[in-house]
């Protein structure tokens, strides 16, 4: 009975000691998990908080910065300070610090046509940038549901708050759509710059081998006036600007240790009006946006 009794006091000794560790097993794991959690919140709010301070300072350049020579050269030039020193109004990227900065002059892109407008040149950039048929069908099907057909406003139609929304009927991949929204804008622009638009667009308006001397010009910031008219061989139209503004999307992304920080913005600035500054527009940066870090 003895060694019975000591037998089964042993078998509880050993239940409780495998119990017990492996209760504080699972306490040391999740204190563990709070504190890579912890750690990953903290390098996130990091970034963040670095993003928002470049943004910051990117609007305040661009606000007391000069955006090109003259107004009458037309030309870029490279500003004073830290960000000014290295922009441009093309999407190029440009590192400052810890941050990745793009920006774009919202006036060198393919304006979405407002109801009753033209989409021949949108349709064309569609096919230059690889969609089928049925995807534009689709895509301007969509567009054209902004448009009542009567000229009288439909209260019960939301104006298009973002390209994607184009495409909601189309199964199409992201990567495409986003290319596509790269050389499209929403944005109130009332004038064209070839000084600041993608090889896509120039080729739609001024054909292929026009298209192309354009952007080799603009590449170089050689793009003015008579460089213009030289190549295309009239003088530029009423619509035509070779002066940035006053719509930019500027895009801020900031890399933590195993996060991404920033946003893509549209702001409207007129340095010299009562209200200088308006954000038109933002969007968060994902994960999905890392490939712009390389």
């Amino acid at each position: 009975m003895n060694r019975s009794s000591d037998g089964v006091a042993l078998v509880l000794v050993l239940m409780v000691t495998a119990v017990l560790a492996i209760t504080v097993l699972a306490k040391s794991l999740g204190a563990q998990s709070r504190v890579r959690q912890s750690a990953e919140l903290l390098d996130r709010t990091e970034a963040m908080l670095n993003a928002h301070s470049h943004e910051t300072a990117v609007a305040f350049s661009l606000l007391t910065e000069p955006w090109t020579v003259s107004q009458s050269q037309e030309l870029l030039v490279r500003a004073d300070g830290p960000y000014g020193a290295r922009w441009n109004f093309r999407a190029v990227p440009f590192e400052v610090g810890n941050a990745v900065i793009r920006m774009q002059d919202e006036s060198g892109l393919l304006a979405i046509p407002r109801p009753g407008q033209p989409v021949d040149e949108l349709s064309g950039l569609m096919s230059l940038l690889g969609f089928s048929e049925s995807a534009r069908r689709t895509m301007l099907s969509q567009l054209a549901r902004q448009d009542p057909g009567d000229g009288v406003a439909d209260r019960n139609i939301v104006p298009l708050q973002d390209i994607s929304e184009l495409f909601v009927d189309s199964p199409l991949e992201r990567r495409p759509i986003d290319r596509f929204g790269d050389v499209t804008t929403l944005a109130p622009v009332d004038s064209f710059n070839p000084a600041t638009a993608p090889r896509e667009v120039l080729i739609v308006k001024f054909g292929e081998t026009i298209g192309g001397q354009l952007y080799d010009l603009a590449s170089r910031a050689e793009l003015d006036t008579s460089n213009l008219q030289k190549v295309v061989g009239v003088p530029p139209d009423e619509n035509t600007m070779l002066y940035p503004g006053p719509v930019f999307r500027v895009w801020v992304g900031v890399r933590g240790k195993s996060s991404i920080a920033g946003r893509e913005m549209v702001w409207l600035l007129r340095p010299y009006d009562n209200e200088p500054f308006r954000e038109w527009s933002s969007r968060r940066l994902g994960t999905s946006n890392s490939e712009d870090f390389n």
